[in-house]
C-alpha cells in the first residue's frame, strides 16, 4: 500500500464502484498512485512541518468531506424516495378518478333501475286495475245471467 495526499477532492471509478477521496492522506494500492486522474488531485503532504492547528484543520476538513459525501448519498436516497412518492401519488390520483367514474356509473345504473322499478309498479297497478274491472264485469255478467235464469223459470 502506498500513501497519497489529496489536495482536491475527487471520485475514482474502480471497477463498478466509485470511491471518493477527500482532502488529506489516504492509503491506496500502488496502481492507483500512478493513475493519471489521481495525479491531478494529489501532491506533497503539506502536513509535514505544519503546526498542530493546521493539522487539526486538515483533519477537520477530511472529516467534513466525509460528512459531505454521506450527506450527498442521503440526498440521492431522498431524491429517489421523492420520485417514488410522486409516482405513487400519481397512481393514487388515477385510482381516485377511476373510483369517481365508477361511482358515477353506479349512480346512473341506480337511477335507471329506480326508473325501471317505477315503470314496473305503474304497469302492475294498471294490470291490477284491469283485473278489478274484469272482475266487476264478470260479476255483472254473472248477475245478469242469474237474473235471466230466474226470469225464465
Amino acid at each position: 500500500m502506498a500513501k497519497i495526499y489529496v489536495h482536491t477532492p475527487f471520485e475514482l471509478l474502480e471497477g463498478q464502484e466509485k470511491k471518493a477521496f477527500g482532502v488529506g492522506s489516504h492509503e491506496v494500492d500502488s496502481a492507483i498512485v500512478n493513475h493519471w486522474y489521481v495525479k491531478l488531485h494529489t501532491g506533497e503532504d503539506p502536513g509535514e512541518g505544519k503546526s498542530e492547528d493546521s493539522q487539526a484543520a486538515d483533519a477537520l476538513l477530511v472529516e467534513l468531506d466525509g460528512r459531505e459525501q454521506e450527506l450527498r448519498k442521503q440526498l440521492g436516497l431522498l431524491e429517489a424516495e421523492k420520485a417514488d412518492l410522486v409516482e405513487r401519488e400519481k397512481k393514487v390520483v388515477e385510482a381516485e378518478e377511476a373510483a369517481k367514474a365508477k361511482a358515477t356509473e353506479l349512480e346512473q345504473r341506480e337511477t335507471a333501475l329506480a326508473d325501471a322499478e317505477t315503470a314496473v309498479k305503474a304497469k302492475a297497478s294498471a294490470v291490477d286495475a284491469r283485473e278489478a274491472a274484469v272482475a266487476e264485469r264478470e260479476k255483472a255478467a254473472d248477475a245478469k245471467a242469474e237474473g235471466t235464469k230466474n226470469s225464465k223459470k
